[in-house]
Formats: structure tokens, C-alpha cells, sequence
């Protein structure tokens, strides 16, 4: 804490001037959307979302909050019931989001682009999607790189978390609904999609695909370092996730 203000101290004078010059992106972006007849009430969603955040640890109302995301017509949060079951159809539906998610950050075409997890022994992994299956590096303290392993894709399944492992990750999904930066990758999405889905779907779209994103890799930790305890899991797979969610585009700054 002490070191962190001490950098702020520091750079000021740069942050004040980041941050102003971000100004005028966020009101564009504010024209933009009420140009295009669309209501971006960030306060209210994200009421509607913390409601429902012991819900959003249960995969059959991530598959509900993922599925009518797309929709056309505007996403009603408190409205979303969760599918009657994980049938076979809705998991194979879940565990192909998941991947494509995981795909877009893990199939690096460099070693060095694949994501890091620091393990708690301080070791340095880098996992990386090749073809149909997942390799695992250990980085050691001169830079070289040693392959330690891989496992095929299908051998890493999308669980549905239980015990202490759910309520972890409910207190991270708190987190990331009030996290400015989060918000502002959804803004950034929205510019991107051309402001053509309304607000509150852009919104579930991202928090349901993050959703499964750290699920995957919660399953992928567990596959490669088996015998976590119970919310040891999802503790190290949202900070496998976490390194990669600050480093998502957003609109404007982020600092």
C-alpha cells in the first residue's frame, strides 16, 4: 500500500493529465450512444447484476445471462431465470464459449505472448493452446523456459463450482461489477460493435464470457496442479484470469 501511494505521489502530475485528456472521449462516446437511441444507466445495471451475484456462481444462469445477451431485443437482468438443468447441450454450449474465450488469449504464436500464472511457490507458468491441446512452461530466473507438460483440451471440462470455491468466486464478480476498468472494456466493446446492442447486453455479454473465461482456467490449474483444496481452486485461477482482465482494452484511460 505504502509503495503503490508513493508511486502515485510520484506521477501526479502525468495522471491528472491522462486523465483529463480522457474527457473528451467519454463524451463522444456519450453522444455516440444517444445518437444511436441507446440508454447507458452504468449505476443501474450494475444494481441489478450485485442482486444477483450469489445466482451468477451457478452455471445455469450463466448460460441463461450468455444466451439472451446476443439477443436483439434489450437484456433484462432481474428478469433472467436459469435454465432448469445442466443438460449435456447447455454444458457443450458453455464449455465451446469458454474456449473460444481462452483461445483468443492462449493460442499465442510466441511462447513469450501466452498468459503468466505465478503459482504460489513463486514459480512462473505460461500456458499456451497449440492445436488440440494445452501446453505448460515454467519460466526460470535467467528467462529460460522448460516445457513441464501438456494435456489435451478435452481433458479440461468447465465444473461448476461448489463449497468455498463458489463463494470466492462471488466476491470476485463484486470486484470486477465495480471495477471502472471492467465498465470501460464494455464501453470500448460497445464503440467496436458500432452501437448497435443495447447497454445492458453488451454488459451481460462481457461478464457472462469473463465468467466461463475463469472457470476454464480455474479447470485448467486444477488439471495440471491437482490436490488444491476447496476455494485454493478458484483463488489461483482468478489470479491466473485477473493478470489478463487489467490488461483488456478499455475506453478512454485506465490508469
Amino acid at each position: 500500500m505504502t509503495e503503490g501511494l508513493r508511486m502515485v505521489q510520484e506521477k501526479e502530475t502525468e495522471i491528472r493529465r491522462t486523465l483529463k485528456e480522457s474527457v473528451p472521449v467519454y463524451r463522444e462516446f456519450a453522444l455516440n450512444c444517444q445518437e444511436a437511441g441507446l440508454e447507458v444507466d452504468v449505476s443501474k445495471v450494475r444494481s441489478q447484476v450485485s442482486a444477483r451475484l450469489d445466482e451468477l456462481t451457478d452455471l445455469r444462469l450463466i448460460a441463461t445471462l450468455l444466451e439472451e445477451s446476443v439477443e436483439e431485443d434489450e437484456l433484462s437482468i432481474p428478469g433472467l431465470e436459469a435454465k432448469p438443468a445442466l443438460d449435456a447441450r447447455t454444458m457443450s454450449e458453455l464449455s465451446r464459449s469458454a474456449l473460444e474465450m481462452v483461445t483468443d488469449s492462449m493460442a499465442a504464436d510466441e511462447l513469450f505472448q501466452a498468459p503468466v500464472y505465478c503459482a504460489p511457490d513463486g514459480s512462473w507458468n505460461l500456458f499456451r493452446v497449440l492445436g488440440q491441446k494445452v501446453e505448460w512452461h515454467v519460466m526460470g530466473v535467467e528467462g529460460d523456459v522448460t516445457k513441464k507438460g501438456e494435456l489435451p483440451i478435452k481433458e479440461i471440462r468447465l465444473q461448476q463450482p461448489e463449497g468455498r470455491d463458489r463463494q470466492v468466486l462471488r466476491d470476485y464478480l463484486k470486484i470486477l461489477n465495480d471495477r471502472d476498468s471492467f465498465m470501460g472494456y464494455a464501453f470500448y466493446l460497445m464503440d467496436d460493435y458500432d452501437y448497435e446492442d443495447p447497454w445492458p447486453n453488451v454488459y451481460g455479454g462481457v461478464l457472462s464470457t469473463s465468467i466461463l473465461d475463469l472457470l476454464w482456467r480455474t479447470s485448467l490449474l486444477a488439471a495440471f496442479f491437482p490436490g488444491m483444496k476447496d476455494g485454493e481452486r478458484m483463488r489461483e485461477g482468478i489470479i491466473f484470469y485477473d493478470m489478463d482482465r487489467l490488461d483488456a482494452p478499455t475506453l478512454g484511460a485506465f490508469i
